[in-house]
């Protein structure tokens, strides 16, 4: 489902983030702040989990893909924070300002 900040679900071709739910979601992480960010409980009570990435459905009903609320993504299946690796290379003597691409 794609929803605004509101939580309420977008119109097509609307952009908002993609929330999932399923018989195996999580009920949360150990730590409660972060469940509170990810773990959205919509109008009718029911769980979904928050992915973090920013789509739109389209006229055919199909997702597009247009970015993440945050600079994490992964390689192989391990999560990157871009934005740590610019600060280790920006720790570089020499080195005034990086940007990962």
């Amino acid at each position: 489902m794609v929803v605004d900040d509101d939580h309420c679900r977008t119109a097509v071709s609307r952009t908002g983030q993609l929330l999932v739910r399923g018989s195996m979601m999580m009920k949360g992480y150990l730590d409660p702040e972060q469940t509170e960010r990810r773990i959205v409980r919509t109008r009718d009570g029911r769980a979904w989990y928050a992915t973090g990435d920013y789509v739109r459905e389209n006229p055919q009903g199909e997702l597009e893909f247009l970015g993440r609320r945050d600079t994490q993504i992964k390689v192989r299946g391990f999560r990157v924070e871009l934005g740590e690796i610019e600060r280790q290379a920006n720790a570089f003597r020499g080195v005034h300002r990086s940007m990962l691409i």
